[in-house]
């Protein structure tokens, strides 16, 4: 009877171990990313929360942005001992040590010096070759080949036991060191005490409460720690070569050996092989056996060497996962070297055999994917989802786009496809599967697109199709069906794009329902897209593809439309309807084209959501409640999951295991199993609400580089007594201590131009953290820096500043914990207040000293422009003493000619006078004539003289009114030349004006006239008969130069001095004994110069004149 209970239950074993090929998404790290090397032997966290990471080329550090690699350096002493690292721990003093074959390196990161110890020194390990490394308590144990060393974390003074031989694990419960080693078991208390627990090989230990679980070669044996004794626990006789042990919370004892995994039920006392495997590692690492973890879940991860990565869960349901060459999320190899699992993320690290690191999250895996994988035949045939349906006996079926229709037993782990075979009539109509549906009594419905409605016949897998035909009114509306749909009246609706049909399951007839132009109570639109829902009430709710939503009330026979035109706040965002949902309240939830509509049947009123509601699209594929009341919805930016109650929302994208951002309108369901099912364009997910786990984890940021003037600040690993200064040694900024370790760094004021970049350490797709900074108390409050992790700082002005940044995680959930750096930004010495004080005196003796001088200076200036005003009164005294000297010279020289030229006319005007009184009467008339003539001519010389004088003598007064304007100066030379023109004729005198027509010039008409007139009469006056008198006028830079040109008896070149001078006054006769005044020129000169333009004239005695004098053309 036992060995038949033994038997089944192996069989229920052997259905439990079934291996289930759906995908888990995995993240890799190569070395295209940094990684120094592409195996990785050992991965640990360290309490800041870096990674690191032992290759066989070098040690890494990684903050999720950028690698730090720490190689062999001959040249520094301070450097890592060997750069092939197997063996990574942390002390109580956060300090870490790394094991090798070829000694132990202790590392302090806060000044990232290294301190080797190997076996050359007198006082260090006992053998080279590191096999095992533990903190515990104070200690750090140090397991080699030669035995175990013990070092104080604090002091670093080392002790060494032998006796234990070469060393193979250690372990600790916190209170007792348990050392498996080549010469037996030993336990180690706080006070280092020893004692010897068995005397015989054991390969591996593992503790559960108070028993230790010991290994050798072949057997396996408990220690009771209470009772002090040992038993030895009955395996499979086939367990051979056991490389570790593993124990879960249900008493299960996993066994890794160099053929498999095996599990042992402590409770039950049996032994069953889950994992068979062959392959050995390629690998030279010291530790040569397969990678065993158990995470904090309680699932079990068993890396082998060759075989792929295998996930075992609580009921022993195992996953295998390989690497798939098409798929980048898979595991980059399918040979692994060692497992690191994170308590506190829950994210499992696999260091890989050539291939980098694979990093597990759980919050990237909240759906579950199963996709297409080409390399194998059970698989979906295809990616590309248009329906899914989970039926009665836990089968799902897909319904894909061109590769027809397949149905997946996940206990059987069993993909069996159905395709369309055109030489088949039982086979599936169409391989484009639109709708899937069981009905009542079980069957299943597969709307497709092309090959009309078909009915699943589970006896012998064939299908029944129910076509159109345009001859059968009875028929199906249309080959292309999207929605099928089973009332509360067990009635088979049946939504086609040219129509919505009832089925008669009976008679296999259909009753048509589409669009009619003329009846406003018909179909909206024919076609029905994806959705069908009953409400309360028996109502039918449709949604169509361009016509909107329709309520179909099977008593009346009449559909009611909901569409986008319509009162605001009654109508729908947009007429493509995708899905629809009933709440408990009886409002109709609307998805559609255009955001998410939620309808009150009772009033009529819609309200509208969208995403600045918080969804993440507004392309609505899919409604679906979930046992807790929220509603999922896909969208073509991911799933949304909205609670109704608050109207908040929850969004998912393909970093948290979606197929693709993209999904299918029809493509979703809810299944008996309160699952959820949504069908995208690369394959389809699935989710049980109460099972998805929001990303809980908080981690600290952490500040990671500072630059200071463009360049990175470095830990000096030598003392130079710096303090929190940052120094420049060779060129190079270097601060007393790591920056992510430091706390206060002080910084010259010519160094305020730095930089600072940091890290949340969210190792789940970094670029998804968002970041906050602040410098206070510059800042008054946080800056967003979205997804960038480094700020520059420019300009900084001296004083005390405190920096601080917090993080999200990959959920946008921002972190309590906040990275601070306290700055200090030393004031130049010219800023101090010594210095300003000092400025200030000096200033203010500055100033005293420049108002003295300048008081000085404006004393001697007062003093110099008297002394110049005493000059300059006496220079105008000597002027005005010379203007009155030459005012008398004038006013003699003008009584002179008043007394010179006035006698001579009035002495021969009396001499004629007194000649014609006294003989009047004996004169004939010629006499009398000739006299009275001579008289004329006396009294015309008489009047243009007093003119003259009276015209030069108003003009030295200012008497005469200077009024310049623009005149025509062509029409003023013409009306003067008129007016000579007699005189000219009585002398024969060719009078020729050469002047251009409309020539316009500025100044006092008038006193330019008085020029002409007297150029004009000196020219006729001293140019004999027939001569010539012509004017030219010449534009020259805005200047007009009017000449007046002769051909008489020409000026002496010692006369034309003394032309237009007073005081020199020169009197000629004309060529015919005409008279002059002198004056004429004079005033010429006075009225040219008034006008601001000059006279002068050209001749030679005999040749000749030419008078002219120029008047500006404008103002």
């Amino acid at each position: 009877m036992n060995i038949i209970r033994l038997i089944l239950l192996q069989l229920v074993m052997v259905q439990m171990c079934l291996s289930q090929e759906i995908p888990m998404r995995f993240q890799s790290i190569t070395i295209n990313d940094g990684l120094s090397l592409s195996s990785v032997y050992c991965i640990s966290k360290d309490s800041k929360g870096f990674m690191w990471f032992g290759t066989e080329d070098g040690l890494n550090r990684y903050d999720g942005y950028q690698f730090k690699i720490y190689r062999t350096d001959v040249k520094n002493p301070n450097s890592i001992c060997y750069k092939w690292i197997e063996h990574i721990a942390e002390d109580q003093e956060g300090c870490l040590w790394f094991g090798s074959r070829n000694g132990l390196s202790h590392f302090n990161p806060v000044n990232e010096v290294f301190t080797n110890y190997s076996l050359a020194q007198s006082t260090s390990i006992i053998n080279d070759t590191i096999t095992a490394l533990h903190a515990f308590n104070t200690a750090m144990c140090v397991g080699t080949k030669g035995g175990l060393t013990i070092f104080n974390a604090h002091t670093l003074q080392a002790k060494s036991y032998t006796k234990t031989g070469e060393v193979y694990s250690l372990q600790s419960d916190g209170v007792k060191l348990f050392v498996s080693a080549e010469n037996g078991l030993f336990c180690v208390d706080e006070n280092l005490n020893w004692k010897t627990l068995l005397v015989e090989k054991v390969q591996f230990a593992v503790i559960a409460k108070s028993n230790v679980y010991v290994s050798s070669d072949n057997s396996i044996k408990v220690y009771d720690t209470e009772r002090n004794q040992v038993f030895e626990i009955p395996i499979d006789k086939q367990i051979k070569q056991i490389e570790s042990l593993a124990i879960d919370k249900q008493q299960r004892l996993f066994i890794n050996t160099k053929n498999g995994l095996w599990v042992h039920h402590l409770n039950k006392q049996y032994t069953k092989q889950l994992i068979e495997t062959f392959n050995t590692t390629n690998s030279l690492s010291i530790n040569k056996s397969k990678a065993l973890q158990i995470d904090k879940d309680g699932n079990v991860w068993y890396a082998t060497h060759g075989d792929g990565l295998f996930i075992f869960d609580e009921d022993l349901q195992v996953l295998k996962c390989i690497h798939n060459p098409t798929d980048k999320e898979s595991v980059s190899q399918n040979a692994f070297n060692c497992i690191y699992s994170d308590l506190e993320s829950g994210n499992i690290w696999l260091g890989t055999y050539g291939a980098g690191i694979n990093i597990y999250h759980p919050s990237a895996n909240k759906f579950t994917l199963i996709k297409n994988n080409p390399l194998s035949d059970n698989s979906l045939p295809s990616n590309f989802i248009w329906s899914i349906l989970e039926a009665r006996d836990s089968c799902l079926w897909i319904g894909t786009n061109d590769k027809g229709l397949s149905r997946y037993c996940p206990k059987a782990n069993r993909f069996t496809n159905f395709s369309s075979q055109p030489k088949n009539t039982n086979s599936l109509g169409h391989n484009c599967v639109r709708e899937l549906f069981e009905d009542s009594d079980g069957n299943i419905w597969i709307g497709t697109d092309g090959g009309g409605l078909n009915r699943y016949n589970s006896s012998n897998g064939s299908f029944t199709k129910y076509l159109h035909d345009e001859n059968d009114a009875h028929s199906i509306t249309g080959n292309s069906v999207r929605v099928v749909f089973e009332d509360s009246q067990d009635q088979l609706w049946v939504g086609t794009s040219q129509g919505l049909n009832l089925f008669n399951r009976r008679q296999n007839t259909f009753m048509r329902y589409t669009h009619q132009p003329n009846n406003t109570n018909s179909l909206s639109n024919n076609f029905v897209y994806a959705s069908i829902i009953e409400d309360e009430k028996g109502n039918l709710w449709i949604g169509t593809y361009g016509g909107g939503l329709n309520c179909f009330n099977p008593t009346t026979n009449t559909f009611k439309h909901y569409t986008t035109h319509g009162q605001p706040g009654s109508c729908l965002s947009d007429d493509i309807v995708f899905s629809l949902y009933e709440d408990e309240q009886g409002f109709i939830w609307v998805g559609t084209n255009e955001g998410l509509n939620i309808l009150n049947p009772t009033t009529g009123k819609i309200q509208v959501l969208g995403m600045q509601d918080g969804l993440p699209n507004e392309v609505i594929y899919s409604i679906m409640p979930d046992d807790a009341g929220f509603l999922w919805m896909s969208t073509n930016h991911g799933v949304c999951c909205l609670d109704p109650q608050t109207m908040k929302t929850r969004n998912y994208d393909v970093s948290d295991g979606l197929q693709s951002n993209e999904f299918n309108g029809g493509a979703f369901h809810k299944g008996y199993s309160g699952r959820l099912y949504f069908g995208g364009v690369y394959g389809f997910n699935i989710l049980m609400p109460t099972k998805i786990q929001e990303n809980s984890f908080m981690g600290k940021p952490v500040i990671t580089r500072l630059e200071v003037l463009g360049d990175e600040v470095q830990a000096s690993t030598i003392d130079l007594g710096i303090g929190s200064r940052i120094s420049e040694v060779d060129s190079q900024f270097v601060s007393s201590s790591n920056i992510s370790y430091t706390n206060h760094i002080e910084l010259n004021y010519s160094q305020r131009f730095f930089a600072i970049e940091y890290s949340g350490l969210n190792y789940l797709y970094p670029d998804k953290t968002n970041y906050a900074f602040q410098l206070s108390p510059m800042d008054k409050r946080w800056n967003k820096a979205g997804q960038r992790n480094y700020v520059s700082f420019a300009n900084v002005k001296p004083g005390n500043y405190t920096f601080r940044v917090v993080s999200t995680n990959g959920d946008g959930v921002w972190s309590k914990n906040e990275a601070q750096l306290h700055i200090t930004i030393r004031t130049p010495f010219w800023q101090t207040t010594w210095f300003v004080l000092l400025e200030i005196t000096v200033v203010l003796l500055l100033i005293v000293f420049v108002y003295r001088f300048l008081l000085k200076v404006k004393m001697n200036k007062l003093l110099k422009n008297r002394n110049e005003q005493i000059l300059e009164t006496n220079r105008q005294l000597h002027v005005s003493e010379e203007n009155l000297r030459q005012m008398n010279v004038t006013k003699d020289k003008f009584f002179s000619i008043i007394s010179h030229d006035l006698k001579n006319p009035f002495s021969s005007l009396l001499a004629i006078s007194n000649m014609l009184d006294q003989n009047y009467e004996q004169a004939d008339e010629e006499d009398k004539r000739q006299g009275v003539q001579r008289i004329n001519n006396s009294v015309k010389h008489i009047y243009l003289l007093l003119e003259n004088l009276l015209t030069w003598s108003r003009s030295q007064r200012g008497k005469i009114n200077f009024e310049p304007k623009k005149f025509d100066l062509s029409t003023l030379i013409i009306e003067n030349c008129n007016l000579y023109r007699e005189a000219a004729e009585k002398k024969s005198i060719n009078l020729i004006n050469n002047t251009p027509d409309g020539a316009i010039a500025y100044g006092d008409r008038n006193m330019v006239s008085t020029i002409i007139r007297n150029l004009t009469g000196n020219a006729l006056k001293f140019t004999p008969a027939k001569g010539t008198v012509r004017y030219e006028l010449l534009s020259v830079q805005g200047i007009w130069k009017l000449s007046v040109i002769d051909n008489g008896v020409g000026i002496a070149k010692a006369d034309q001095d003394h032309l237009f001078n007073i005081d020199k006054k020169l009197k000629t006769d004309g060529t015919e004994g005409e008279k002059g005044t002198g004056l004429g020129l004079i005033i010429c000169k006075e009225f040219a110069d008034k006008n601001g333009g000059q006279i002068g004239v050209i001749s030679e005695s005999g040749k000749g004149a030419e008078f002219w004098f120029t008047i500006a053309q404008n103002n």
